[in-house]
């Protein structure tokens, strides 16, 4: 994330006042949290309010604080998996998922119970990101090293076919990810990146670029299965050793 302009600066210090009530740690006071629902709104300072507060009501009413501490059904982490383990050449976390396998198919979360607990596990991952961030700049404040704002997602989707494009209730999941992350986490992501694309790849980008931001939609690239082009990419910004094999790196050795 870039780090504010002078107009933004400006901006962020009449939005702290504006929205005061809300910030109730250092966390939520700092420029780097505030600008993100700024820039999410293109500096409208109501529509960003607006933003923030359905936010933070979604948090309370979802414990969305405590997520990481909840006991979530095997079924999750067995049947959508997820790696945060990487960092790119700059420190920011990479977090990976892969529909290899038979991996990630939403058509397993149709009953209402799975359902429920997988907006919940949405939630789970979104967080567990945010975590790796916060983890990251406490080890960088006392390194002094830049500090980071942002993550790079890569997907995998290998095994990803039409009659899971062309299921209603799963596709409403698949999408479901992208609604959160523009709802909640807005200008965390520095790049997304698909890799063993399909050839259907843009109907399914048709139906995800209506639920972003244009600003966030510009952040996906998507590839096929020319393992040399994408893995090119990958290596310009993330070292071998912090990418899973599927990805073109080596196993991760630390935790």
């Amino acid at each position: 994330m870039a780090e504010p302009t002078s107009e933004e600066i400006t901006a962020i210090q009449k939005f702290r006042e504006q929205v005061s009530d809300l910030l109730d740690n250092e966390e939520k006071r700092d420029n780097s949290y505030l600008i993100r629902w700024l820039r999410a709104r293109d500096l409208n300072f109501h529509k960003a309010e607006e933003l923030l507060r359905h936010s933070l009501n979604w948090r309370a009413e979802n414990d969305i604080d405590n997520v990481l501490e909840r006991k979530f059904d095997e079924f999750h982490f067995n049947n959508f998996p997820y790696t945060a383990d990487g960092y790119d050449k700059t420190g920011r976390p990479v977090a990976t998922i892969s529909y290899a396998n038979g991996k990630w198919d939403f058509r397993k979360v149709d009953e209402p119970d799975r359902a429920e607990g997988f907006k919940a596990y949405t939630a789970y991952i979104f967080e567990d990101i945010v975590n790796k961030i916060r983890m990251q700049n406490s080890k960088r404040k006392m390194t002094g090293e830049p500090l980071v704002r942002q993550y790079i997602l890569l997907v995998d989707y290998t095994g990803f076919t039409y009659s899971q494009l062309i299921n209603f209730a799963a596709v409403s999941k698949l999408l479901s990810f992208a609604t959160t992350y523009e709802a909640h986490y807005p200008e965390l992501l520095y790049k997304c990146i698909f890799i063993n694309c399909p050839v259907f790849i843009g109907t399914l980008m048709s139906l995800i670029k209506p639920l972003l931001a244009s600003k966030t939609f510009q952040k996906i690239e998507y590839y096929g299965y020319n393992r040399e082009e994408w893995e090119n990419v990958l290596y310009e910004m993330i070292e071998e050793d912090q990418l899973p094999p599927e990805f073109g790196g080596i196993e991760i050795t630390h935790l």
